[in-house]
């Protein structure tokens, strides 16, 4: 998935093909207000290009180091401070550019929540095993 994100004309050439195909993604973020987010890096490339093709705000979360416990989920995704206050109220569709475990994704999904945002959907380019799955 690096690569990808290293070659933009590949990247925003599939994003292009997720975005033309996605009415229900488009609809889902723009009945009201709207955007994208990804978890920076990968996710918040393919984010900011869905954003841009679908004509939606982009935002994106970091990665903080919690300190607390070990294992899975334990990674803690945060939005901006700018970010706050301007995605409450809003329907927000997730992506990332890859989910194995799914705790970005997961992490990113309760920051959004808990800071008044309406998680509608979610959506990678590649999707491994099940582990992500609620």
């Amino acid at each position: 998935m690096e690569r990808l994100n290293e070659e933009p004309l590949e990247i925003r050439a599939r994003a292009r093909v997720v975005s033309d195909s996605s009415g229900s993604a488009r609809a889902s973020t723009t009945s009201g207000s709207g955007g994208l987010r990804g978890p920076l890096v990968g996710g918040a490339f393919l984010a900011q290009l869905l954003a841009t093709a679908l004509k939606v705000e982009f935002f994106f979360t970091e990665r903080v180091l919690s300190g607390e416990g070990e294992g899975l989920y334990q990674a803690q995704y945060h939005l901006s401070r700018a970010s706050r206050s301007r995605v409450r109220d809003m329907r927000l569709a997730i992506v990332d550019d890859a989910i194995s475990a799914g705790s970005a994704v997961r992490a990113t999904y309760a920051e959004v929540q808990g800071h008044g945002a309406e998680p509608v959907v979610i959506g990678a380019l590649l999707v491994l095993g099940t582990a992500a799955s609620p």
